[in-house]
């Protein structure tokens, strides 16, 4: 009781690692950016979450399952609109897809949209879910530069900025991603900036060079 007796609000700007209410301290941080313990190279779940990944799995979570939703009304209503991509595709792919994939566009679309289906749900998800999503996005644009997308061009630097560029756009943009995968779900994710937006806490213990300042006592000593 002779440490100090002090009034809550002298706590919520500053706490050293010798005040006794870290414990109390620890398990709101805790409880706050609750999550499953991160994986190599994963943000840790103590830590704020990076907002911009969090755009960026939420946005492409939403066009993966708004793609499949479009792969499998073309596969159902028009498989033949798939067969321009054979003209920009790169070789060997191009004789592939005329020879393979055109003939069995039918339920080869299917598959595709069941593949981005996957992929835009589990980037909505936890840890390593969102993982194998990103691996799995990237490597449906890597895909996509060989492809194209079936706009032929008249030269070759037409072609890389109308069939080749947006797709590697795409993947530099799931880099940071891709190097370090969210341990939480992105509603997890929003809810946690939402709240260190509202109560920024301190999950570090100061420098040895700023000035430490005692909390005010009350006077009382037992």
């Amino acid at each position: 009781m002779h440490r100090f007796i002090a009034e809550p609000w002298a706590y919520r700007h500053r706490l050293w690692p010798d005040d006794r209410v870290d414990n109390n301290y620890s398990a709101t941080a805790a409880a706050q950016f609750a999550g499953p313990p991160p994986h190599p190279g994963e943000e840790s779940p103590m830590t704020r979450p990076s907002v911009y990944v969090t755009v960026i799995r939420t946005f492409f979570g939403i066009v993966f399952v708004g793609g499949s939703v479009v792969h499998l009304y073309l596969g159902v209503t028009s498989p033949l609109s798939y067969g321009p991509f054979g003209d920009t595709a790169w070789p060997p792919l191009d004789g592939l897809w005329t020879g393979f994939v055109m003939p069995n566009i039918a339920w080869l679309a299917l598959y595709m949209a069941a593949f981005e289906l996957a992929v835009g749900v589990t980037a909505w998800l936890p840890a390593r879910w969102n993982r194998m999503s990103v691996i799995g996005m990237t490597c449906f644009f890597a895909f996509l530069v060989v492809l194209g997308y079936a706009m032929p061009t008249a030269t070759g630097l037409e072609d890389f900025l109308v069939n080749r560029a947006g797709s590697l756009v795409m993947i530099a943009l799931v880099v940071p991603w891709l190097m370090r995968p969210q341990p939480l779900s992105v509603p997890g994710a929003w809810s946690a900036l939402v709240r260190h937006a509202r109560h920024p806490v301190r999950l570090s213990a100061p420098s040895a060079t700023e000035p430490r300042s005692e909390p005010p006592s009350s006077g009382s000593t037992q």
